[in-house]
């Protein structure tokens, strides 16, 4: 953005149906072909797999022994481009337009 958004911008501003929507969503996306062509994205997390009741053991019913589940759940805690230098100026979303809301 290359500004503040006003105080009186409320939520339905930003409504699927609305222009200002529009406008704001082709801004993520030529962000998105932006940084994708030059360099990707670098993406921090960690992941985990979890732990789930072992239900093959048939003698004892109410055994609380755990095993590994099939799944590991990924999650990603910083998401940012790889190549530092890229210019975004021309791509940022013109807040002076709802100004006038």
């Amino acid at each position: 953005m290359d500004g503040n958004l006003p105080i009186a911008c409320s939520e339905e501003v930003f409504g699927v149906t609305t222009l200002h929507y529009e406008n704001l969503y082709d801004k993520f996306l030529e962000i998105i072909e932006l940084v994708n062509a030059g360099g990707g994205w670098t993406l921090y997390g960690w992941s985990k797999r979890g732990q789930i009741n072992d239900l093959s053991n048939e003698d004892d019913k109410n055994s609380s022994k755990k095993v590994e589940s099939a799944e590991v759940t990924h999650h990603v805690v910083k998401i940012f481009p790889t190549e530092k230098n890229i210019d975004f100026s021309s791509n940022r979303y013109d807040t002076s337009v709802l100004y006038g809301l």
